[in-house]
């Protein structure tokens, strides 16, 4: 989740989480004929993929206007797109003196450059979950790719968490299984001694386990708030909420708030989560993954971790990482190590990283302070934990001058640094540093290359060597982490196996 504040703030926060770095999905490769409102084909492009692509088309986008053309234009959506207009005020002045009196009325009033957000609501998404979308019409069609619950995988859709398992009502008080039973959540939401409600493992949940899958009830694009009226804000979440299932509405109004202001609007700046559709970044309102405002609502809607005790900073206790799946609209909360029973499940709200200060600042957007045990430390181990989080951020910087390093060099930096990491328990930050490290021998190759044209064939060879090394653990990583062959990197991923490819083929050809 992510605090109050704005987009450019959560958007850096995010990045330094490592989990948006964007991958294209769908892209159109042509245009239907006119009079045809059929499907475009997509290009599959993911990196080295092991499996057969599966069979991806893109829908054609649609708006208010063109929905009104024929009932089916509005499939598969539940009802029509609601749409709002936002002009940028430049373009507003330079249209305002372009208007022909030729011109109809309404289209006298819209500028090439404004741009539409629309509602699209889903009821039957995941099993009647219900899901509402508040995004501009082309990057619309594409998440609908994501809609049919087929797409998503079958250990994932039947999960006890799941709205689409038969477990999921019943949670948390089901008599049905045996305790410790695997057909049941892993996990109880129970009062911790002192600190008020907690998740707590009821079984021994083993390190990539999936402790929570959840799907968004609202995915918004994350500049929405920036650039439409408060009025027109106020009518679009209105309308995305007003539009999901009863129970799903429910399961909203009972997730808890922090920031003031409109009550729909808070909720969703105090419990999104950073996703991306087609690269653009948008805010996921998850009621699995999320917490409620009451506790007596925890056994009713969902709500699997209570506000207040989720946070977790240091290298103990934070036993849980979040991924998303854009292609199945999928978040899963997993098991970053092994969990105990009886221990509380935890993950951190804030980035990965960030020394002390800096993420008691984070944490107290959200109107609470950390109690881990590392945040709860002496000021010397604080200190320690700081001095090692610092540096990591200077190994990063030097690995980046890897033209100016040797093989020796990029070597000894490098295994500082995954060091330091795995001391901190920063793993899914690996993904981003692999790709430092990586890109450090590629540097390093390319200016041996340079330097001496005739000779250092060997040397190359060796930096070449160690670069696939690390591509090979930064794809790893990249599947553990966010969530397989479909992560939110595929592209980054690609163009790195590309860079590496070429720089062999220069290097055999010399």
């Amino acid at each position: 989740m992510l605090p109050s504040g704005s987009a450019m703030t959560w958007y850096g926060a995010l990045a330094s989480a490592v989990l948006l770095l964007a991958a294209g999905q769908c892209r159109k490769t042509g245009t239907p004929p006119s009079g045809e409102s059929g499907t475009q084909v997509c290009v599959w492009e993911p990196s080295r993929i092991l499996l057969p692509p599966p069979n991806r088309s893109c829908p054609v986008p649609i708006d208010d206007v063109t929905a009104e053309q024929g009932e089916s234009r509005s499939s598969p959506w539940s009802y029509p797109p609601f749409c709002v207009e936002w002009e940028p005020q430049d373009s507003q002045l330079q249209h305002a003196g372009s208007i022909d009196e030729g011109e109809e009325e309404e289209d006298q009033h819209r500028s090439p450059d404004a741009v539409k957000y629309c509602v699209y609501t889903s009821t039957p998404f995941r099993c009647g979950h219900g899901i509402s979308l508040i995004t501009t019409p082309e990057l619309a069609a594409s998440a609908s790719l994501g809609l049919d619950d087929v797409a998503v995988p079958a250990a994932t859709r039947d999960h006890p968490t799941s709205s689409c398992s038969p477990y999921y009502r019943a949670f948390p008080n089901s008599t049905a299984t045996p305790p410790g039973s695997r057909t049941q959540p892993a996990f109880e939401v129970t009062e911790l001694p002192g600190r008020g409600l907690g998740s707590v493992a009821r079984r021994r949940i083993r390190k990539w386990e999936t402790v929570v899958a959840g799907y968004p009830a609202i995915l918004a694009q994350m500049d929405f708030m920036d650039v439409l009226s408060p009025e027109q804000i106020r009518e679009v979440m209105a309308r995305a909420v007003g539009q999901l299932p009863l129970e799903q509405q429910q399961e909203v109004f009972a997730l808890d708030r922090s920031t003031g202001g409109g009550m729909i609007q808070d909720i969703l700046q105090t419990n999104i989560f950073g996703v991306t559709v087609e690269g653009v970044l948008h805010m996921a309102l998850v009621p699995e993954a999320s917490a409620k405002g009451e506790p007596r609502l925890q056994a009713q809607v969902g709500g699997w971790f209570p506000r207040r005790f989720r946070s977790a900073a240091n290298r103990y206790m934070g036993s849980t990482f979040w991924r998303y799946d854009p292609h199945t609209l999928t978040m899963e909360i997993v098991a970053m190590r092994d969990i105990n029973r009886g221990e509380e499940i935890t993950f951190s709200y804030a980035p990965l990283g960030l020394v002390y200060e800096a993420r008691k600042s984070t944490l107290r957007e959200w109107g609470f302070d950390c109690k881990c045990p590392l945040c709860s430390s002496s000021r010397r181990d604080l200190a320690a934990s700081d001095r090692r989080r610092l540096r990591v951020d200077d190994l990063h910087d030097a690995l980046l001058r890897g033209s100016s390093l040797t093989g020796r060099q990029i070597e000894a930096l490098a295994e500082e640094l995954v060091r330091l990491v795995e001391e901190e328990a920063m793993w899914p930050k690996l993904a981003v540093y692999y790709e430092v490290i990586a890109r450090a021998y590629l540097d390093a190759a390319a200016a041996l290359a340079e330097k001496d044209p005739g000779d250092g064939g060997r040397r190359r060879r060796e930096l070449l060597e160690a670069a696939e090394r690390h591509v090979e653990l930064c794809e790893g990583t990249w599947k553990q982490y966010a969530g397989g062959f479909e992560h939110e990197n595929v592209e980054g991923v690609a163009k790195l196996w590309k860079d590496l490819n070429e720089a062999k083929e220069t290097a055999a050809s010399s």
